[in-house]
């Protein structure tokens, strides 16, 4: 018979067996009982063949996994021990039980129905699915084959295969290959002879290639030849010591040079040893060095030209280490008398005034305007006020020393006047901006009533579209279809969903878990991102779609809009895509970037590497299954809002910059790099995270010195220096004074107040800030500068909270003018704040005499003037 699928009549089977008739239809009769031949008729003969049916007695003997044997009236009759085992079930529970009473799980008796009733037929079946199994899932193939039992009853035998784990590793290596190719970083993994295996697409965007392209280069090819030198001893470095970081040059298609910062590591690649480096441009970096090594150089050169008296002192001897012309001009020595020895025993300084210096110091932990008797090299005694700013130089700690002759100070009060244009300015601004927001109310109104008259046109549309539309309420009723929805669920033109459908028929039994979920959301008004299921047509076809859902009200009740699309093709190709994924599943823990892994649902990181905990301080125990709001990672949490609302619009965001803290409270600046994922089926964002906090701050306070100093004189140079100083420390104002012959008046050359340019009136000096700065030079109040100053009525009418302020001196070191800076919100100076604004304030008193005097008699009758106004 296994040579005549078709089948032998009874005659055809006596004569090859050499049987009579009767003796070979007994024989055959018995085997048909049995189920191990099948019998047709073809007129009044009988046709026998090979039955598909397995016995039963050989099913649970030949398999050693988890095997279930039903009857065909659903009832269980044997499973085997590693069933029992996986489902946590004893044999008691089940046999002799109809195996949907049982306390097997649902999501496997769901998905074993229509496979079941095939076999019944006689056609094995095979299916992959999810199946729930304790509080976890696992992925299983099932092949259900039919067979028979000994008495002749017909049943099935449902064989499991645990594929959990490959499932689970394809999935990991799609994620970790979008995750490199996406890298704003340059990844390549090389053999010790240089030859590329791979390449990401930044790679072939930093040096001008194409990815292919790219992959036929070795290093040698794109080194620099001082670069291509050190290959050799890089990779023995690379062999002893598994790792290494190293600085050189590549080229670019295009000839120029490209610096880059490589970190390179030793790891598997199948079995052999390859190199992954991963390189950073540092062009902006190299740069920036060049800016600094600049900055040094201005920095000597208003050291040598100053007029002030400046020394650079050791810390703690106090010996002398650099001294300027003016230095030496006002003690009347030469710079080997003074270069190695300390003011004492160069003779410039007595043992009680050293003294007064240490007490000041500990008194105030600081030494800012201490008034000083210093002697001259011919004995002359010289009053002065000395201040001292801790420096480094050259990587160890020093002194900066200024000093500047003492002149009687007479203090004037400040006030500042409002400006009533402004304000009538600032009124018809309102006024203009109520009129038009009652323009808009209007045009809305009309809009809305467009939109009601075109509700027709709308449904219209709605038809045509090319995704499937459709409105449910929150039973899960269908009440609205357009005809895309009937074409994607295979459903006949002439059936009414909305009378006979509830959409979770539609939704695989694997999935409805998901959408229930996803409905509570949308219940609570939470519109919901795009989610994807699996659902069974009417035509009992599986596909996928993607779905996004939204909160309505439709005919008067509350119900939800989703628009879907067949995605099947596209979910077809992920499989083929995660195959990849296995290569690089080690390069995200050994990463050098900081890399987070953020579920898109609830927030909570999933994973994170070692440069990510290394560079917050937190602990790996610490950060999984929590959020960064619950970690307070996030300086201002509204800014981490809208960068989630953000991607959850755009899918990714490239080059984001945000403040962030770290464990121990210190904030950072940092640029994220973030894009929406899949991970196991559910959304996740994967982000790199680069530390700019650093650069970012040199790279504002080196600006604004810069743009301060140069390319202007007179007025337009201290407008500039106003300017420059708000924007840099986001002060609410900042202004530029010049002291009036009668040393109690201030008349303003520049000032900047809310972004607005303020001019043409002069201010008095007691019981101001401004005072204490005249007479003891840098002043600065983080908090409650108001209160400190109760007699200034400007201070508590504007809400200043924050000041800082300096004296102005000429060459002769006269006070000649105050640069003040105020902000209604603490004042938080950076650690390099007041050098700079020191080193600015030379600038704007060396421009204070190129100004014009305009006389104070106008200026006091315009004060008054304003005075009155604002007082009426």
């Amino acid at each position: 018979m296994r040579d005549t699928p078709n089948g032998l009549t009874i005659e055809e089977i006596a004569r090859a067996a050499h049987l009579s008739r009767t003796t070979a239809t007994k024989y055959l009769n018995s085997l048909f009982v049995s189920g191990q031949l099948n019998m047709r008729k073809s007129g009044p003969a009988k046709i026998y063949s090979l039955s598909a049916r397995l016995p039963a007695d050989q099913v649970l003997s030949k398999s050693s996994g988890p095997v279930l044997i039903l009857d065909d009236s659903y009832t269980v009759r044997e499973a085997s021990e590693s069933f029992l085992h996986t489902f946590g079930i004893r044999m008691e529970d089940l046999a002799g039980r109809d195996v949907v009473g049982t306390a097997i799980s649902p999501g496997f008796i769901g998905r074993i129905r229509d496979p079941v009733k095939q076999a019944l037929a006689g056609r094995e079946s095979v299916v992959d699915a999810w199946i729930p199994i304790g509080r976890e899932w696992r992925a299983f193939c099932i092949r259900v084959v039919p067979l028979v039992f000994g008495w002749g009853a017909k049943g099935v035998a449902i064989r499991l295969e645990d594929q959990t784990g490959e499932l689970l590793a394809r999935e990991e290596n799609s994620f970790l290959a979008d995750m490199l190719n996406d890298s704003p970083l340059a990844i390549t993994v090389v053999d010790f002879l240089g030859n590329h295996f791979y390449s990401n697409t930044m790679n072939g965007e930093l040096h001008g290639y194409s990815a292919a392209e790219f992959l036929k280069l070795n290093l040698r090819d794109i080194d620099c030849p001082k670069s291509a030198q050190k290959i050799a001893g890089h990779m023995n470095s690379l062999k002893e010591k598994g790792r290494l970081s190293f600085e050189v040059e590549h080229l670019h298609r295009d000839g120029h040079r490209i610096p880059l910062e490589v970190h390179a590591k030793v790891v598997k690649w199948g079995d052999r040893d390859v190199i992954v480096s991963i390189a950073t441009d540092i062009t902006e970096r190299k740069r920036a060095e060049s800016v600094i090594r600049e900055s040094e150089d201005k920095f000597r050169t208003i050291f040598e030209h100053s007029p002030y008296p400046i020394a650079i002192n050791s810390a703690p001897e106090q010996k002398f280490l650099a001294v300027n012309p003016a230095f030496l001009a006002v003690s009347g020595y030469t710079e080997e008398e003074l270069l190695g020895k300390n003011p004492v025993e160069a003779g410039i300084l007595s043992l009680a005034e050293t003294a007064k210096l240490v007490a000041h110091s500990l008194l105030s932990g600081r030494l800012e305007n201490v008034p000083l008797s210093v002697q001259s090299k011919d004995g002359r005694k010289i009053h002065v006020i000395f201040s001292s700013i801790p420096v480094t130089i050259a990587g160890r700690s020093a002194h900066l020393t200024v000093t500047a002759e003492v002149t009687k100070l007479k203090r004037i009060e400040e006030e500042l006047l409002k400006k009533t244009k402004d304000l009538d300015a600032a009124n018809s601004e309102l006024t203009a901006i109520d009129q038009e927001l009652r323009k808009n109310n209007e045009l809305l109104r009309i809009n809305e009533q467009v939109l009601r008259e075109n509700g027709e046109t709308f449904r219209a549309l709605v038809e045509q579209s090319g995704e499937g539309i459709i409105i449910v309420d929150f039973s899960g009723i269908v009440r609205f279809a357009n005809r895309r929805a009937f074409e994607i669920a295979e459903c006949p033109p002439d059936l009414s969903m909305m009378e006979t459908l509830n959409i979770f028929d539609l939704i695989s039994r694997d999935f409805q878990e998901n959408a229930a979920r996803d409905f509570q959301q949308i219940w609570r008004g939470i519109d919901s991102y795009e989610v994807y299921y699996k659902i069974v047509t009417l035509e009992q076809n599986e596909k996928w779609v993607a779905c996004i859902g939204k909160k309505i009200t439709f005919r008067g009740t509350p119900a939800v809009l989703i628009s879907f699309r067949d995605i099947t093709g596209r979910k077809l190709a992920e499989e083929d895509l995660r195959e990849s994924e296995q290569k690089f599943s080690t390069l995200f823990e050994d990463n050098p970037v900081p890399l987070t892994l953020v579920s898109a649902e609830d927030g909570r990181f999933a994973d994170i590497n070692e440069a990510f905990l290394n560079g917050t301080g937190f602990s790996r125990q610490e950060v999984i299954g929590r959020t960064a709001t619950e970690l307070n990672l996030f300086s201002d949490p509204d800014a981490y809002a809208g960068m989630v609302a953000r991607l959850g619009e755009q899918k990714q965001i490239r080059g984001l910059e945000m403040q962030c803290r770290k464990k121990n409270g210190d904030r950072a600046i940092c640029r994220f790099s973030s894009r929406i994922i899949l991970m196991r089926g559910q959304p996740h964002i994967i982000s790199t995270i680069e530390d700019i906090t650093e650069r970012r701050a040199a790279d504002i306070a080196f600006q604004t010195m810069v743009s301060s100093m140069l390319g202007t004189s007179g007025p337009k140079s201290l407008d500039r220096i106003t300017e420059n100083l708000a924007a840099w420390l986001r002060a609410d104002c900042v202004m530029i004074g010049r002291i009036l012959p009668d040393r109690k008046h201030v008349e303003v050359l520049s000032m900047i107040r809310d972004g607005k340019r303020i001019t043409g009136f002069c201010y008095a000096l007691e019981g101001t800030p401004c005072e204490d700065a005249a007479a003891k030079g840098f002043c600065y109040y983080t908090d409650n500068a108001a209160q400190a100053f109760p007699q200034s009525r400007d201070l508590r009418e504007f809400g200043i909270r924050g000041y800082a302020g300096t004296p102005l001196r000429n060459s002769d070191g006269k006070t000649v003018g105050i640069i003040s800076i105020m902000t209604r919100e603490p004042l938080d100076l950076p650690p390099s704040a007041r050098q700079i604004i020191d080193i600015i304030a030379v600038k704007a008193a060396s421009e204070i005499g190129s100004v014009p005097a305009r006389g104070i008699t106008g200026k006091m009758q315009g004060n008054r003037q304003a005075r009155q106004g604002r007082t009426s």
